[in-house]
């Protein structure tokens, strides 16, 4: 009879081990999956703007541009070129009385570290460079080891203007055309939104409630 007993209880106890590590295992391809997955960070341009928004004139307004990204979408293209694609209709802009708007076309946050000293720049597929902020302007060289895959700034100083606004002419957006004819003092920023936070020692959890529930198991056959 206790032989039997022995025999029922090993056979539970296998079971439930295994069930809980089944369980740990499956845990920890969740953690590995959730670190390859990078952090959510919101990369943000901000000046003064003069232009028209779909027909109405403005002059020296607060604009926001800022575009929401997965670090690990970032990639490398070669020559100090880091660059953030987005898809149309998500990278968005506010000018103090005009918006929020979404811009219609995709493009990319880009940074190459080469180029003006390093440079970083919001770029419209159709229509080109929309803003472009530069060391060798502002008289700094944090672009120039910038890489878009942790926070940043605000760059300071502001840049004085921006050489892109050429580029910046009937560009669409959910509010209308939009046209910049000027963008001073510019400024980039990019700051945390969301992080993948891993559960903390989660087999250690699973396997200790195990061998609780083993413990009660034990008690009640005695």
């Amino acid at each position: 009879m206790g032989c039997k007993m022995i025999k029922v209880i090993g056979k539970r106890i296998a079971a439930v081990l295994f069930s809980h590590l089944l369980v740990c295992s499956l845990l920890l391809v969740g953690l590995a999956q959730s670190a390859r997955a990078g952090s959510i960070l919101l990369y943000e341009f901000t000046g003064t703007a003069t232009g028209t928004a779909n027909g109405v004139t403005f002059s020296n307004a607060t604009m926001v541009m800022n575009v929401t990204g997965d670090t690990s979408s970032v990639s490398y293209g070669g020559g100090g070129h880091y660059e953030l694609d987005y898809p149309g209709s998500t990278a968005t802009l506010l000018i103090s009385g005009f918006g929020p708007v979404s811009l219609t076309d995709s493009g990319s946050v880009d940074d190459n570290q080469d180029v003006f000293g390093g440079a970083i720049g919001l770029y419209d597929n159709t229509y080109g460079w929309l803003v472009t902020i530069a060391d060798v302007t502002i008289g700094g060289s944090a672009f120039a080891s910038y890489a878009l895959a942790t926070p940043f700034g605000p760059s300071t100083p502001p840049q004085g203007f921006d050489p892109s606004v050429s580029d910046f002419v009937n560009v669409p957006t959910s509010g209308g055309p939009l046209t910049i004819t000027s963008y001073d003092d510019v400024s980039f920023e990019a700051f945390a939104t969301r992080t993948h936070t891993p559960i903390p020692e989660p087999c250690t959890l699973v396997l200790l409630g195990s061998f609780l529930g083993l413990g009660g198991l034990l008690r009640r056959r005695r």
